[in-house]
């Protein structure tokens, strides 16, 4: 017979705090803590660092051809042991991209365009193949629903209220994607530090 050593909740996706009403498809957070055994036997801990993943609906627009956008930061991670804190140093400028149809509240500095394909006719030969733009550049922004993307110090929303009290989020990457006639998704993946962080 299984042991639950800890209090858990099992309920419905519907009643998730984080979900009720704001368009959230999903909400994960996994993380663990840095643990290390001395030779003598001492226990040291470190930082809990783990990932946040959010997934929501977008505005629905009555867009024609498929269309993609995402950006993307890269942060360094310092432990600082002598006051228990880990440190975020951004590493770099965003790097970000758009194709196909995307929505007027995603906007970035085009630095290179080309073109992009996709055929296959594994579902048979009648199967319609898509060509459109690609554009890659940098300063992005994302304007939209649920939680607007203005640079890398993006937070996670009211998703954060659910993580443990002196939690930093750091936004690692967002992506947008549409494919008629369905509605738009917007992803986000933060790091998320639950032992506190600063710059």
């Amino acid at each position: 017979m299984p042991i639950n050593q800890y209090a858990c909740e099992c309920n419905i996706a519907a009643n998730f705090p984080a979900l009720h009403g704001l368009g959230f498809i999903s909400v994960s957070l996994r993380a663990n803590t840095q643990i290390l055994i001395t030779t003598e036997g001492l226990v040291l801990t470190g930082a809990s660092v783990g990932e946040l993943s959010i997934t929501a609906y977008g505005t629905y627009e009555n867009f024609t051809c498929p269309g993609k956008a995402g950006v993307s930061y890269e942060w360094m991670q310092r432990y600082d042991c002598e006051h228990d804190k880990m440190y975020f140093i951004p590493k770099g400028g965003d790097r970000s991209y758009y194709e196909g149809e995307v929505t007027a509240n995603i906007s970035m500095i085009k630095a290179v365009s080309y073109e992009t394909f996709s055929a296959s006719a594994a579902s048979g030969p009648h199967t319609p193949y898509l060509m459109y733009p690609h554009h890659d550049g940098h300063d992005f922004s994302y304007t939209d629903r649920p939680i607007n993307v203005t640079g890398r110090w993006t937070g996670a929303g009211p998703v954060e209220s659910l993580l443990p009290a002196d939690s930093e989020v750091y936004l690692t990457s967002f992506t947008w994607e549409q494919t008629p006639p369905n509605w738009p998704t917007a992803s986000y993946s933060f790091i998320a530090s639950l032992t506190g962080g600063e710059l």
